[in-house]
């Protein structure tokens, strides 16, 4: 799970870097959405003693991938 969230921010500061467009900025904010969505998932189970780390990694990579942040652009 933290490499998931590690390559998310990572992705995210990447693109501060570069100029900003419209899709860039909606991109971010859909990958930021899902980067919370997964923390405080993680949280709760954490909370109720759950150990299902695989579980969240698979939703955190699912929702990262079906986001279109990694898609290359023309």
């Amino acid at each position: 799970m933290l490499e998931s969230i590690e390559h998310s921010l990572r992705w995210i500061e990447i693109c501060a870097q570069i100029p900003h467009t419209p899709i860039l900025g909606e991109m971010v904010v859909e990958v930021v959405v899902e980067l919370l969505s997964t923390l405080a998932l993680a949280t709760k189970e954490l909370e109720q003693g759950l150990s299902s780390e695989c579980v969240i990694i698979d939703e955190a990579c699912y929702s990262i991938e079906h986001s279109g942040a990694f898609e290359e652009t023309s």
